[in-house]
């Protein structure tokens, strides 16, 4: 699958973490705002990529609410694209877990699967053990919230919250 090569790792900044009621009035809605973008090196993610992919994601028609991304019958993150990237979504996810490299031949390393961890029995998928839950803490180099797929028009998530905030500044009127 070739045309995902960019995957954008994201980082929520603190004020993610902070009670609503104590937010600005009215609540920001610029991902910047809330989000950091790792800085991944590659010129292929500097000069307008980020802001195009942006502007893709504000026009297309992405779903209500934050979606569960389920792999292996578990549910291991969240989803906020148009529905029809979905599936597209969960082959990138799986595909990152498992490290196979069969899916998507990436520009960078996505460290998806260093942020989860084997607890218990884990579930699999064609043989490979997925992880389960999560395994870093913030204060870990690899450590992220979220990937945002940059020629797609998708974003995954850890947690709801983070979704739910990226979906509520991706479907703001524009300042």
């Amino acid at each position: 699958m070739g045309d995902i090569y960019l995957v954008q790792r994201v980082k929520t900044k603190p004020i993610q973490r902070t009670p609503k009621h104590l937010l600005p009035d009215p609540i920001p809605t610029s991902i910047d705002y809330f989000f950091e973008m790792d800085y991944m090196g590659s010129s292929e993610f500097e000069w307008g990529a980020l802001p195009e992919s942006l502007k893709r994601m504000r026009a297309a028609t992405m779903v209500a609410e934050p979606k569960r991304l389920k792999v292996a019958g578990k549910y291991l993150c969240w989803y906020v694209g148009p529905e029809d990237e979905y599936t597209l979504a969960k082959m990138l996810f799986i595909d990152q877990l498992a490290l196979s490299g069969d899916f998507a031949r990436l520009k960078e390393r996505t460290c998806i699967r260093d942020n989860f961890v084997d607890l218990g029995s884990p579930a699999t998928v064609g043989g490979v053990a997925l992880p389960s839950k999560f395994a870093k803490t913030r204060d870990d180099y690899n450590w992220y919230d979220a990937w945002w797929a940059i020629e797609k028009t998708f974003a995954i998530f850890k947690t709801k919250v983070d979704a739910e905030t990226w979906l509520r500044c991706v479907k703001a009127p524009k300042p």
